[in-house]
């Protein structure tokens, strides 16, 4: 009996520990007109993740948005490439299981989204 107890009680500090961890779990990239025009924030909950990219990218001037957020924890990356008629465009991937998986899926919704010559240019882990 005792021993079953204490099963239970370590099953419940691992289950709280998860439940922290998962807590802390968000990112969000933001893009601004200006230059730096993209940042990151990772290792809190998703809407503080996005509260502080925006912060941090509207502290340089100018109009910024979220382009991409999650409340799972993973790697992250953006990748750039140029559009046909001129001009940019990028390709986000967040909460993936590894740097690469990250910046390949970057890289495709670049190429996906009629990106030309793509290039990672940001890399994140959350938590890092």
């Amino acid at each position: 009996m005792k021993r079953s107890a204490g099963v239970r009680s370590g099953m419940l500090v691992i289950i709280a520990m998860l439940a922290v961890q998962n807590a802390k779990a968000g990112s969000a990239v933001a893009m601004g007109d200006k230059a730096p025009y993209l940042v990151s924030s990772y290792g809190y909950l998703k809407r503080i993740a996005e509260q502080r990219a925006l912060e941090k990218c509207k502290a340089n001037g100018g109009n910024c948005r979220i382009i991409a957020s999650t409340e799972r924890l993973g790697y992250g990356a953006v990748a750039a490439g140029k559009r046909a008629a001129g001009g940019s465009i990028l390709g986000v991937a967040i909460a993936k299981r590894s740097r690469e998986e990250a910046a390949s899926l970057a890289l495709d919704n670049c190429y996906a989204a009629g990106g030309i010559n793509p290039k990672v240019i940001m890399e994140f882990r959350d938590p890092p």
